[in-house]
């Protein structure tokens, strides 16, 4: 099998942030490289160093024996190098068929009919010939990862790069991905899959490349690498770490939560008990139960795909359980609308840092103040806010558009904090951002503890989730396969739960 890709000591730092330090491998012809990663490890960068987006400090990208390291975006994608990304990004306003289209004439530089005759295929191989005629901008998420990956087929790429294309999917949309991949390799397509849900690396790549801090980890057989001591210290730490924590034991984590004080009657706050939700046909969550005291921090972890934000959506009544009960503070909210959810004291900063563009972080800041009992207490909540992110305070007349990811992050948290909650759900608030912004997030999220404030963290972070929380849940496909306090979950139990290989079999 010949070379087709090869990427030699690969480095790129933004300012002081060394990003990317020497990373190195390669791709053979029509192989599936997977790469696996934690958040902030660069995978990212590197596809966007891949595709012309981002230049290198150093290194060489050596392409069908060519170095491209220099080479343009658009010359690239003549070159038969496509990608889709994270988010999709489709032309709303048209048509799926329009939208496949654009990848050929753009992308290859095909005639209108020449770029017609191959989106019908192309369609047909992503599964949505149905859909053909239908607006993107009215799309499921699973029809939008699909059409992304059609748009960059249409440009009949030799080389595909697939960013997250499994994110946010439920586990049979997942493999309905995998069946996607596994098709364009039947073609002749060579892939480089990054993905945080284990399952497709398991059942979708020939081979897989962990990286963490910008450096080549472990690469090889799926399994293999899965199993690895390499990839678990990566993603749970090393009994060094511990130790160095002043733990004086493999997991021995300092307590945060205030709710040892409490009686015994008043420490139950959120009771969960066998909770059931459908995604049509399709179970997501599998009786789930759980139970939140009162000033405690309590991490839920796993991979993408486990059934966490489901979870989170249906006690927030974004979504309507099939069957099991949902009770905060001895009410039944089972159900509820998300706004009489709210009014009973449930914040939720939803994953992705979402804010209102266009507003000034103080509009934003007061959009969380808009429940009755809210508005009452919205000049003092204000201050208390302005108080603890300070740089929020110095940025409030300035429109959130031009804020920071950490900066964004902590608006998020601050618009929760606004309504005057008893419990806050955090999903997923490491995602994207830089390790030193991470660790004055979670400083925060401490001190607001130390006040009394109970938090859900959903977290992929798991060393992170350990060290800050006082009970943590690990969920894989939808249920809850470990929990236990996070001062006594071994290290060994945790490995075996979230990356136990046999789950994928």
């Amino acid at each position: 099998m010949s070379e087709l890709l090869r990427v030699e000591d690969l480095s790129i730092a933004f300012g002081n942030n060394q990003v990317l330090k020497g990373l190195s491998f390669e791709v053979n012809e029509n192989e599936v490289l997977g790469i696996i990663g934690p958040n902030g490890a660069g995978k990212t960068v590197l596809l966007n160093i891949l595709t012309g987006i981002l230049k290198p400090d150093s290194g060489r990208i050596i392409y069908q024996g060519e170095d491209i390291a220099k080479t343009k975006i658009v010359e690239r994608t003549y070159m038969g190098i496509g990608r889709t990304f994270q988010v999709p990004r489709s032309f709303e306003g048209m048509s799926v068929y329009e939208n496949v289209m654009i990848g050929g004439v753009c992308g290859r530089q095909m005639t209108e009919k020449e770029a017609g005759a191959g989106a019908d295929k192309i369609l047909a191989q992503i599964n949505m010939a149905d859909k053909r005629d239908l607006l993107a901008g009215t799309l499921g998420l699973l029809d939008r990862k699909r059409l992304e990956i059609g748009v960059a087929l249409a440009s009949k790429p030799r080389l595909l790069l697939i960013d997250e294309a499994a994110g946010g999917l439920t586990e049979s949309e997942v493999v309905s991905i995998i069946d996607i991949v596994r098709g364009a390799k039947e073609q002749g397509v060579t892939i480089i899959w990054i993905e945080h849900v284990l399952q497709t690396m398991i059942e979708g790549t020939d081979r897989t490349l962990c990286v963490a801090e910008g450096r080549n980890v472990i690469c090889g057989n799926p399994r293999d690498v899965m199993d690895s001591p390499e990839v678990h210290a990566v993603y749970l730490g090393t009994e060094e770490d511990y130790a160095d924590e002043g733990a004086g034991a493999d997991n021995d984590i300092a307590k945060t939560g205030t709710a040892q004080a409490l009686p015994p009657q008043d420490k139950t706050l959120l009771e969960i008990s066998g909770l059931n939700v459908l995604h049509g046909d399709l179970q997501a969550i599998h009786d789930v139960s759980m139970r939140i005291e009162r000033g405690h921090i309590v991490s839920i972890i796993g991979a993408n795909g486990a059934g966490k934000s489901t979870l989170l959506n249906t006690v927030m009544g974004i979504h309507n359980p099939a069957g099991g009960t949902i009770v905060f503070e001895g009410d039944d909210i089972t159900g509820k609308r998300t706004s009489a959810i709210a009014e009973k004291g449930l914040a939720m900063t939803p994953e992705g840092s979402r804010v209102f563009a266009d507003m000034t972080v103080t509009e934003n800041l007061l959009m969380g103040a808009y429940l009755p009992a809210a508005k009452k207490a919205k000049t003092e909540q204000l201050e208390k806010v302005f108080e603890m992110f300070p740089v929020l305070k110095e940025k409030s007349e300035q429109l959130a558009s031009f804020l920071s990811g950490g900066q964004r992050q902590m608006l998020s948290i601050a618009r929760a904090i606004m309504m005057n909650p008893k419990v806050v759900i955090c999903d997923e608030i490491s995602l994207g951002l830089a390790p030193v912004v991470i660790q004055d997030i979670y400083a925060k999220l401490k001190e607001l503890n130390e006040q009394g404030l109970t938090f859900i963290l959903v977290e992929q972070e798991i060393k992170r989730s350990l060290r800050h929380s006082d009970y943590s849940y690990v969920m894989v496909k939808g249920r809850i396969v470990l929990e236990g306090k996070s001062s006594e979950l071994s290290r060994s139990d945790v490995s075996d739960a979230y990356f136990g290989i046999n789950r994928f079999a």
